[in-house]
């Protein structure tokens, strides 16, 4: 940090998320918040050789879900408006987040 009040500058770390170790160094821009520590030199062998105990899980989420019934009624109801048959109420197509923190994936 080369901030006097230690709330700008930047830093590079090894990056740990509840476990999980991510590749290289990553570019701390906001050191000054509470989710960074410098952990001294001579306890970096502590952190350093933690085996994560269990590899986190990915949750499976559907492709598409059913609407409220309310709102799928008035989609169904502006469906038959418009001229069209209805056979069935439409899906509601779920769009996740990306990131690399995101466990979640579709089951296709």
């Amino acid at each position: 940090m080369t901030d006097p009040q230690l709330k700008k500058g930047t830093a590079w770390a090894t990056k740990v998320f509840r476990g999980e170790k991510y590749d290289g160094q990553q570019k701390i821009e906001a050191g000054f918040r509470p989710d960074w520590r410098l952990v001294p030199k001579h306890f970096e062998y502590k952190y350093l050789n933690i085996e994560s105990t269990s590899p986190r899980m990915y949750n499976e989420v559907p492709y598409t879900v059913r609407f409220p019934p309310l709102f799928e009624d008035m989609v169904v109801q502006a469906i038959k408006d418009s001229g069209q048959e209805v056979t069935s109420p439409p899906p509601l197509k779920l769009v996740l987040n990306t990131g690399s923190n995101n466990r979640i994936k579709t089951s296709e």
